[in-house]
């Protein structure tokens, strides 16, 4: 396998409001330059709302 391209990886959750990015966010860390990471969800459910905190 040739190095000159980084590995790309998707990580998938429901609604791509947390688990996702934050994989997404480990995981690029971890790679650095030899992995492409995104993010994405199936649903919609978080469309427009942002993040709840207590």
């Amino acid at each position: 396998m040739s190095t000159d391209r980084p590995r790309r990886i998707l990580t998938v959750c429901m609604g791509c409001h947390c688990r996702a990015p934050l994989t997404a966010a480990v995981l690029a860390q971890r790679g650095g330059t030899a992995v492409e990471v995104r993010s994405a969800g199936i649903r919609d459910w978080h469309v427009g709302r942002g993040a709840r905190v207590p």
